[in-house]
């Protein structure tokens, strides 16, 4: 017999358990509002909820304002959950020895995409730093280009420091604690292999390799080069990262185009301005129209409560802690996408596909603009119907093909490049489909790869396409790009049977003389 749905077990517990949520004790009260690029919710007052989001705005738009490359709106909001108090954090935080943790602020990618949390009775101050790195990511993040690490990890260092002052003006560029010191003491990482480091570099990933080297450098540099009392006009940075952007690396010409100087001449720029022991700062002022900000509070539903505290149960503690909010969520909301794409999540969580996707099909049916929603409808469909992960010809129908890749473009037109799953489920459909792909259809899979250049799914498949195509050189160029020192796990042994068929093609047709 088949079982039942989680869904319906939800509904059942929730009905089970609705008496004690109501009569037990009274839900906390939530505040919840929209504003352009926030979803907020909020159990503080709604002037320390508006002051909070205020100066998440403000930063946005300086950041904006001084790197207009970042400038486009982001079609994914960012949700914003401001807590009174180190209570509310515990209830849904991560456990540590069994305890649940607190914090002054927490930023982190959830299902349906980035969160920051802000407690405002908690040290804020003491944790802005890290946020906001964070929040600089997010705001660099859908450029739809690749953002090479140095400049990445740059600008997340260079703003993180900022400083809102009470009369609404901004402080930029605050040393990063221990940057300068961190650099000087260290030996700095020559410049043609600073800009070439990528994230499987292991100066990037180990501290043993020199991570946080890397770091100080990337902050120095464009702390000098936006801050640093030189000879350099005012667009240097600006034309340095326009042609990181367009280039996607930095070689020694771009340097001697944009800032006039070779790899040993920065070098020796750098190291003295490291050991003068003073950074400059600049206080910045929005006009009223980049300051201008709406945001409209009202008191947030039992449900809508629930599904907060059932979503972030479920991405800090995992599927079981949040079983019951998501109960009430789903009996409460019945008519919110967002709702059953959360009952979608808990399903694959709890490794149960064929209602992961029963949940997705209902928040697409429902009307869901959520790009994630989309990408996880077409991720749980090709679960359930190719189990075993055979990537075989010929699985989905023209029809499904047609049905499947419509969501992922949607998603696509909605939110752009905004996530490597997005390319990963084209190629994973087109891999599968009856329908023969050409290299139009894989240009797709090749876009992916310039945004995201270490996504070694995308790549995988596109390989995978060029030998079905009887195209062994350039399948073997792709597979030589990232094995075997970019791949691991399920990946490696993928990527190592498709090169041991590449080298016995290659070596067969060249002994055939084609």
């Amino acid at each position: 017999m088949k079982p039942s749905s989680p869904l319906v077990l939800l509904l059942g517990l929730s009905v089970l358990l609705l008496g004690v949520s109501t009569q037990g004790r009274a839900a906390p009260k939530w505040l919840v509002g929209q504003s352009d690029g926030f979803v907020v919710y909020s159990n503080d007052s709604a002037r320390a909820t508006r002051g909070v989001v205020e100066e998440l705005r403000d930063a946005r738009s300086l950041f904006e304002k001084l790197f207009p490359s970042f400038g486009a709106r982001r079609s994914i909001p960012i949700r914003v959950v401001v807590c009174s108090g180190s209570s509310t954090i515990k209830t849904f935080s991560r456990l540590y020895e069994d305890k649940p943790t607190t914090f002054g602020g927490l930023f982190f990618n959830d299902f349906e995409g980035p969160t920051i949390i802000i407690n405002t009775s908690g040290d804020w101050e003491f944790t802005r730093q890290t946020v906001y790195h964070e929040y600089i990511h997010y705001l660099t993040s859908h450029t739809n280009r690749y953002l090479p690490p140095w400049l990445s990890e740059g600008l997340a260092e260079l703003f993180s420091t900022i400083e809102p002052r009470t009369d609404g003006r901004i402080e930029v560029g605050n040393p990063v604690p221990y940057g300068a010191q961190t650099y000087q003491e260290n030996k700095p990482i020559p410049f043609e292999r600073f800009f070439t480091v990528t994230r499987y570099s292991p100066e990037y990933n180990s501290r043993k390799h020199g991570r946080g080297q890397f770091y100080a450098q990337s902050w120095l540099l464009l702390h000098y080069l936006k801050f640093g009392e030189t000879d350099l006009p005012e667009t240097a940075l600006g034309a340095l990262v326009k042609r990181a952007l367009l280039d996607g690396i930095v070689t020694e010409t771009t340097l001697q185009e944009t800032l006039g100087m070779d790899y040993d001449q920065l070098g020796r720029e750098l190291d003295r301005y490291s050991r003068r022991g003073t950074f400059l700062r600049r206080i910045y002022e929005l006009s009223q129209e980049e300051r201008h900000f709406e945001l409209d509070l009202r008191r947030a539903s039992e449900g809508e409560v629930n599904l907060l505290i059932g979503s972030l149960l479920l991405y800090n503690r995992g599927p079981s802690e949040a079983y019951s909010k998501l109960a009430y969520a789903a009996q409460q909301l019945p008519d919110s996408p967002l709702a059953h794409a959360y009952q979608g999540y808990h399903a694959l969580r709890q490794d149960q596909p064929e209602y992961a996707l029963e949940s997705f099909g209902k928040a697409v049916e429902l009307g869901s603009e959520s790009p994630h929603t989309l990408v996880a409808y077409v991720r749980s469909w090709i679960k359930v119907h190719d189990p075993s992960g055979s990537i075989s010809r010929n699985l989905i129908t023209k029809e499904d093909t047609s049905i499947l890749l419509g969501h992922l473009f949607k998603a696509r037109q909605i939110a752009g490049a905004f996530d490597k799953g997005l390319y990963q489920q084209i190629g994973a459909v087109w891999l599968r489909s009856k329908v023969e792909p050409n290299d139009k259809h894989m240009g797709a899979l090749s876009e992916g790869l310039s945004v995201f250049p270490e996504d070694d799914l995308t790549a995988y498949y596109l390989a995978l396409y060029f030998e079905r195509a009887e195209r062994y050189p350039e399948a073997k160029a792709m597979v030589d790009r990232y094995y075997p020192h970019s791949v691991s796990g399920e990946a490696l042994q993928a990527y190592r049977k498709l090169d041991q068929r590449l080298v016995t093609r290659l070596a067969a047709k060249d002994g055939s003389g084609s």
